[in-house]
Parts: C-alpha cells; sequence; structure tokens
C-alpha cells in the first residue's frame, strides 16, 4: 500500500469514528462505506482504484508443499509428530489443514436403497452401516417411515 493510500485509509476511519460519535451505532462495513462517499463527495479522498474482484487472489493459507508432505503415503505417523512439535509454523499449517479437511468434507447424501436390497444385507452390516454412514441411515428411515421394511 503506498502512503496515499495509507492517508486516505486513516481519512476514512477518522470520519467513521466522527460519524459514530455524532450519529451513534456500531462501526460497519456500512459505516465505512457511509465515509468514504462522503469524503469521495468533498473530494478529500481519491477514487480506490478497481474493485475486489480484480484484486490478485490470496495466496493459499496451507503452501501446496505442506499439504503434499501431511498427505504424503511416504511420510510417517513420527515424522509428522516430530515436525509438528519442532516447527511451530508447521503446527499452525497442520491445524488449519486439519480444520479445513473437517469443512471440505460434505454431508453424504441419501443412499438409493430399496427395501429388497436391504431384505438382502446381513443384520450385522445393517447395523454398522446404520450407525457410521448418515447416508444408509437416512435410507433405512425412509423406508421405514415409507412402510416397505
Amino acid at each position: 500500500m503506498d502512503d496515499l493510500e495509507a492517508s486516505a485509509n486513516a481519512t476514512v476511519r477518522l470520519r467513521v469514528l466522527e460519524n459514530l460519535v455524532k450519529l451513534g451505532g456500531y462501526p460497519s462495513i456500512a459505516s465505512f462505506e457511509r465515509a468514504y462517499l462522503e469524503l469521495r463527495s468533498e473530494g478529500a479522498v481519491p477514487e480506490f482504484r478497481g474493485s475486489i474482484s480484480e484484486q490478485p487472489a490470496a495466496a493459499p493459507a496451507i503452501p501446496p508443499d505442506v499439504v503434499a508432505f501431511i498427505t504424503s503415503p511416504r511420510t510417517t505417523t513420527s515424522e509428522l509428530r516430530r515436525r509438528y512439535s519442532s516447527d511451530p509454523t508447521f503446527r499452525q499449517q497442520y491445524d488449519a489443514y486439519e480444520k479445513s479437511k473437517g469443512q471440505n468434507q460434505q454431508q453424504p447424501g441419501v443412499v438409493s436403497l430399496t427395501a429388497e436390497q436391504y431384505h438382502s444385507l446381513p443384520a450385522q452390516t445393517i447395523v454398522v452401516r446404520y450407525r457410521r454412514e448418515p447416508g444408509f441411515k437416512l435410507a433405512v428411515d425412509k423406508l421405514i417411515a415409507e412402510g416397505r421394511i
């Protein structure tokens, strides 16, 4: 950010604070938009360049080489533990990876299951899948609700 942008941002922030003191309320995106538009109409700040969609994409939070190291079948558990305990940057990246891994898993959809397929499965398989697979559980519950099993 160059000096002109920094001073424009500082001017907008100052106007937001002035407006909050004068008008009350809490700071929000709208507060910044209002302050910017007021200052633009007064000629106090230059027009911001480009839209957000034109800005370069942010760098990924977890570098690809770290993801490759974590997911590599050649990486042993002891190597992961050693690096996790000795490298604070890796620790943060690994924690972020684990968190994102849980968010990226989509909720499994309903499995298509007919009454004939249900009856062909061994009882133990049905019990295990019903407990572990949410999609299978929904399909079985649907068959029960329809009175087919």
